[in-house]
């Protein structure tokens, strides 16, 4: 066996969720157990909430190419959606970069300030 080639298992173990690792070449036997704080965590899902109330728009109604579809990346600071509120848009801005993983309002949805509006998934 090779030690660089065990090397390059020791590296890629906590990236793949790997815990346990164990070798044998003839009698010898190499047995590598990580703590389970070494393996990342799983993705965190983010509830992104309104910042007023309004009428939820997960897509801006001019450039539908901005706002929240489901499994769409965004980047911190990109628009989730927007509120409308006398005809006028404010954006919700993503908390962090990540995927939409669901709408948890209806476009067109009446919403309150701090009801949920999209689920944001983050992580490894």
């Amino acid at each position: 066996m090779q030690i660089e080639r065990i090397a390059q298992w020791l590296q890629r173990m906590p990236r793949s969720g790997i815990t346990q690792l164990e070798c044998t070449l003839g009698q010898a036997t190499l047995r590598v157990l990580l703590p389970s704080a070494a393996v990342p965590s799983a993705r965190a899902t983010t509830t992104v909430c309104a910042n007023g109330f309004g009428i939820f728009h997960p897509l801006h109604p001019l450039q539908p190419q901005l706002g929240a579809r489901i499994g769409r990346p965004v980047q911190a600071g990109e628009a989730l959606g927007f509120i409308e509120v006398c005809g006028i848009l404010t954006a919700l801005p993503a908390p962090a970069a990540g995927t939409v993983k669901a709408l948890c309002a209806a476009a067109g949805q009446s919403v309150q300030y701090g009801q949920a509006l999209v689920q944001l998934e983050s992580g490894a």
